[in-house]
């Protein structure tokens, strides 16, 4: 009888052909479904109530929810960093720097040495002048801001610097640096006293350096000890026309006049007299330079002329000095070039040169091939003379390929230096004639 009968509605969705195999199963069993049969899934849900699919769609979330943790929770640690108490962690480490300090106040007392020797030596040596400027005219001759100093004014001189001494080894000699204090104790030397001669040295070396002292006492301190400083009336000028440029203590001072003790006369430049006396001959710090207004007062050495005019004449540049010739202000490059030793005018050197010298080749300068054929046609043992116009320098040829000039500057001492042929012929086209085209070359007649 139901064979005819066309089948209702409900009974389609009672009797469906799609729901076999794991979709029956998803119906009498509802356990978590794997992914794999998630698809499958969806296609039963669309064709069955719609009650089914609501049951089972929020089981998807609860897959993916566990996930979400994780991530947020690395961001946890990034608020551990909020304590401000790291600051009080460090607060009392000032208090343990300032302890250690304690331990190099024991180190300043090394400088303290030398006031055994000078007590009344004022503070303001000690202090390094950060600007040295070259006196006026008018603060020479004894004025301050163009104003003339009272003679009630005149003070006492301050006491002078010892050297500094070094005791050097294995030589095993007790020498004069041009160091300062802060520079000795750079190179680890540390100071000995010897009564009142202080000398600088290693410390593994520091009895031989007193034995050395005490042997040699009496000429270190005829040479290198305190002398009594001279009063402001004491002293007189050398000559106001004439200055020097000297290093003391590592600073450079230019334009200082030289100072004398009254009656003590300056020996003549061929004099055979030693020129650089022990507490005969002084230079001052300060812009005035006046006795009516007196400055810092040392001793003038020859050692701190040649340190300046040594930055000039650079070993470096192969230049080297030339014993027996050392600082000297007495006479000039002219007066060495024509061996005299007197300061000569340089309009006195050219008319003795024009009188009692012959002039080889041309100009030096103009002409490169000029200079060239000059420089081929010079003599061996035959002295000449390079003369610019304000300066003179000494050449000569001691073999095809050698050639040798002396100078000497103002009050340096003397340098020389070797060239090669080609060398030369650089040096007196570039250097003397790229600084005056009148420069000439001498030899005697």
């Amino acid at each position: 009888m139901t064979s005819g009968r066309k089948p209702l509605p409900h009974e389609q969705i009672i009797r469906p052909k799609a729901l076999t195999g794991s979709a029956v199963r998803l119906v009498n069993n509802p356990k978590p479904i794997s992914k794999a049969l998630q698809p499958k899934l969806a296609t039963v849900t669309s064709v069955s109530r719609q009650t089914i699919t609501q049951k089972k769609s929020p089981t998807a979330p609860s897959v993916y929810n566990p996930k979400q943790p994780s991530i947020v929770q690395p961001k946890a640690p990034s608020q551990s960093r909020k304590p401000p108490a790291a600051p009080p962690v460090y607060r009392p480490q000032p208090k343990t720097v300032a302890q250690p300090k304690m331990a190099t106040a024991s180190a300043i007392k090394a400088p303290k040495a030398p006031p055994i020797y000078r007590p009344n030596v004022p503070k303001v040596l000690q202090a390094k002048p950060k600007e040295v400027k070259s006196a006026t005219p008018g603060q020479r001759l004894g004025q301050k801001n163009g104003i003339v100093q009272s003679p009630h004014s005149v003070r006492p001189m301050p006491r002078v610097i010892q050297p500094l001494l070094m005791y050097t080894y294995p030589a095993g000699t007790i020498v004069d640096k041009n160091y300062t204090e802060e520079q000795a104790r750079q190179y680890n030397k540390v100071p000995v006293t010897y009564k009142d001669i202080t000398v600088w040295t290693d410390e593994r070396n520091s009895d031989d350096a007193i034995l050395e002292a005490s042997v040699q006492y009496n000429r270190l301190k005829r040479e290198y000890g305190v002398i009594p400083t001279p009063q402001a009336g004491q002293l007189e000028v050398v000559d106001p026309d004439r200055d020097i440029n000297i290093v003391f203590n590592g600073t450079l001072f230019t334009n200082r006049l030289i100072f004398k003790l009254k009656g003590w006369a300056v020996p003549g430049g061929d004099s055979a007299e030693r020129l650089f006396v022990r507490g005969k001959l002084y230079w001052m710090e300060g812009e005035a330079q006046s006795l009516e207004d007196p400055g810092t007062l040392h001793e003038l050495r020859a050692e701190q002329i040649s340190a300046y005019w040594k930055t000039q004449y650079r070993s470096s540049d192969g230049y080297s000095a030339v014993y027996g010739f050392g600082a000297d202000w007495r006479y000039n490059c002219a007066g060495y070039a024509l061996n005299r030793r007197e300061d000569i005018e340089t309009t006195t050197a050219h008319e003795i040169l024009a009188r009692d010298y012959d002039k080889v080749g041309l100009r030096l300068g103009p002409d490169e091939k000029a200079v060239s054929d000059t420089v081929e046609g010079l003599e061996t043992g035959v002295e000449y003379i390079i003369a610019l116009q304000y300066h003179f320098i000494k050449l000569s040829k001691h073999s095809a390929n050698s050639f040798v000039t002396r100078e000497k500057n103002g009050a340096s001492p003397v340098f020389t230096k070797t060239f090669t042929k080609e060398g030369l012929k650089a040096f007196l086209f570039g250097y003397v004639g790229g600084r005056d085209f009148h420069s000439m070359l001498y030899k005697r007649r």
